[in-house]
């Protein structure tokens, strides 16, 4: 409804996104928890990565595929 009413924009945000959540959202979309722990970053980092994979990625575009491969 909000579609067919030209309301669905308003609903969008136009900021712009973070070197670092374009980051996170990139990593957490291409692995897997178990990935996030190979990869050769400082703990913290690591760390920031799983939170944000189990608070935010139900909630991301789906835009960019998962790589099964990890």
């Amino acid at each position: 409804a909000l579609h067919r009413n030209g309301m669905e924009r308003l609903l969008r945000s136009n900021k712009v996104l973070s070197l670092q959540e374009l980051c996170c959202r990139a990593i957490v979309a291409r692995t897997t928890q178990y990935g996030i722990n190979q990869l050769p970053l400082p703990v913290p980092i690591k760390s920031h990565l799983k939170s944000y994979a189990l608070t935010s990625f139900s909630t991301l575009s789906m835009s960019l595929p998962r790589n099964s491969a990890s």
